[in-house]
C-alpha cells in the first residue's frame, strides 16, 4: 500500500471515530480471499482499536456470518449481496 493508501484509511477511521455514537457496538466481518486482502483487513482492524467495532478476518462466508451471529443475517443474503457488488464492479 502506498502513502496515499494509508492516508485514505487513517482518514476512514477517523470518519468512524467521529461517528461513535451511531455505530454502538458492532460486529464486521471482513472476508478476504487473497494475501494482500488479509494484510489490509489486519491493518484496518489494528487502526480500530478506539472504535466500538469488532473487526474480525475471515476466508470463508460461513466463518464470518456465524461471527456476526446475526438473527437477521444468513449466509444467502450475504452471498446475493456480494455477488451484486461484484457485478456492479465488473461494470465499472
Amino acid at each position: 500500500m502506498n502513502k496515499e493508501g494509508l492516508k485514505s484509511m487513517s482518514n476512514f477511521m477517523e470518519f468512524f471515530k467521529g461517528e461513535q455514537a451511531v455505530l454502538s457496538n458492532r460486529k464486521s466481518a471482513l472476508l478476504t480471499s487473497e494475501p494482500q486482502q488479509v494484510v489490509l483487513s489486519s491493518l484496518l482492524k489494528q487502526l480500530s482499536i478506539e472504535l466500538p467495532i469488532s473487526f474480525e478476518i475471515f476466508s470463508t462466508l460461513e466463518s464470518s456470518v456465524a461471527f456476526i451471529d446475526d438473527t437477521f443475517c444468513n449466509a444467502k443474503v450475504i452471498t446475493n449481496e456480494l455477488n451484486k457488488l461484484k457485478k456492479r464492479a465488473a461494470n465499472k
